[in-house]
């Protein structure tokens, strides 16, 4: 059976960036705990997307469940990198152009939709995740916005 790499990937990185950026952007008042705040959620999130993927669905391949992961590993990871060499306003804007960036590809490798609507509806699930993190900062004990 041939199978296609894409839906995982474009399923792991957009659920990483989406799930870990509250977490990311919670702690920027803290920038000592954002990588690794990142790093071992973004592993976590690895083991448990690729083990319950595989678990839950008897036709997806071994490989098709470790690439969804990985991809989620690097979702979650990849806006924290910022962080440890930046900081302050610096850290996050570029966190908030790799989280742009991640965007644009997702959007630009889904299938069977056209790339302006592809796009909105990435850019759409991306803006909901961004008020979450607002109102969480907002309302949250500790919240920096």
């Amino acid at each position: 059976m041939k199978t296609s790499l894409t839906r995982p990937i474009v399923f792991g990185v957009g659920d990483g960036l989406v799930s870990l950026i509250g977490v990311v952007w919670f702690l920027h008042g803290h920038p000592t705990l954002v990588l690794g705040a990142a790093i071992s959620g973004g592993v976590t999130s690895a083991v448990s997307m690729a083990g319950f993927d595989s678990l839950s669905d008897s036709d997806r391949s071994v490989r098709e469940s470790c690439t969804l992961g990985a991809a989620t590993g690097v979702g979650c990871a990849l806006p924290a990198v910022p962080y440890a060499i930046l900081h302050g306003v610096a850290a996050v804007a570029v966190s908030v152009v790799i989280c742009a960036a991640l965007a644009v590809l997702i959007a630009l490798i889904r299938p069977n939709r056209s790339r302006a609507l592809s796009l909105a509806e990435v850019l759409g699930v991306v803006a909901l995740a961004f008020a979450a993190v607002i109102v969480c900062g907002l309302f949250l004990p500790g919240g920096a916005a």
